[in-house]
């Protein structure tokens, strides 16, 4: 994931903080691992239908009951608590080390 993002500036644009739901953003140790492995905040909501929730913002604006993604998501999203964490820059540090490492040994 963090090699994902990585390359995202030289194609699109750098992603100052990352969405982030499933099944795995229920676990705080894996939130906070991804946090620092990607050295940005991570914005995790509470309800855990994020999929439910894209395919209905994509057939409301397919259907014209909203005019983009933005407020179909917002009119959704609405009610919904949301969780920031910060990544925590010496277990940054650390994962960057294990990184390195990883990389070094997938390479020998």
């Amino acid at each position: 994931i963090a090699k994902s993002m990585a390359v995202l500036p030289a194609c699109c644009r750098d992603a100052q903080m990352v969405y982030f739901s499933g099944g795995l953003s229920k676990s705080d140790l894996f939130t906070t691992i991804l946090s620092c492995m990607l050295r940005r905040p991570l914005i995790r909501y509470c309800n855990p239908q994020s999929t439910a929730i894209g395919a209905f913002a994509s057939a409301a604006v397919t259907l014209g009951i909203f005019s983009d993604y933005a407020q179909a998501v917002h009119a959704v999203r609405s009610h919904d608590t949301q969780q920031r964490c910060q990544p925590d820059k010496d277990l940054a540090l650390f994962y960057d080390g294990y990184c390195r490492q990883s990389e070094q040994l997938y390479r020998a």
